[in-house]
């Protein structure tokens, strides 16, 4: 499991700890989660369930998508699979959003944690509630991540040389 990995793993159980319920305007994205760690947990939660899935692709078709679409899972071990789920998310989030604000009443809370000797936190849906802003910065690190998939892209290939691309890049770099 890479840093990141992890520090995204620590940093959503910290904010199902810090999150509380009786609060009307508390939502995990209140400085306790970055919106891309938001936008995976969302895509496993929507993917963990049949009807999930059913219900999601319904929205998409409110939403005047007719072909409905999936959001990729980003894993660590692929190339280019971060980049493909940021890229979906922000193309479908509308639909996203509606899931988000309709779940609740349909599925329940999306999780459950308990503490040994503390009560049961349930964590609703609407805890992952995302603004435009949050969309935004994921557009943008999906902008940013893009071009790393290029080049990577760029500088690998099954049959053919690559490293004849590097070395420009390089001699960049060093001016």
């Amino acid at each position: 499991m890479s840093t990141l990995t992890k520090t995204a793993a620590a940093d959503t159980s910290s904010a199902i700890w810090e999150f509380d319920p009786m609060l009307p305007d508390n939502r995990v994205l209140g400085g306790s989660l970055d919106a891309v760690a938001t936008v995976r947990t969302l895509t496993v939660k929507i993917q963990a369930s049949d009807q999930h899935i059913a219900y999601f692709e319904c929205l998409q078709v409110e939403c005047s998508i007719e072909k409905p679409l999936g959001i990729p899972l980003h894993s660590n071990i692929q190339w280019g699979t971060a980049d493909s789920m940021l890229e979906r998310s922000y193309q479908l989030r509308q639909p996203v959003n509606l899931f988000i604000s309709s779940a609740n009443e349909l599925f329940g809370p999306v999780t459950s944690h308990r503490r040994p000797g503390q009560p049961t936190k349930h964590l609703p849906w609407t805890a992952f509630t995302m603004t435009p802003s949050d969309w935004e910065r994921v557009n943008d690190v999906y902008l940013i991540i893009s071009d790393a998939n290029s080049i990577q892209h760029i500088f690998s290939h099954d049959h053919l040389a690559t490293l004849w691309h590097a070395i420009p890049a390089f001699e960049v770099l060093i001016e």
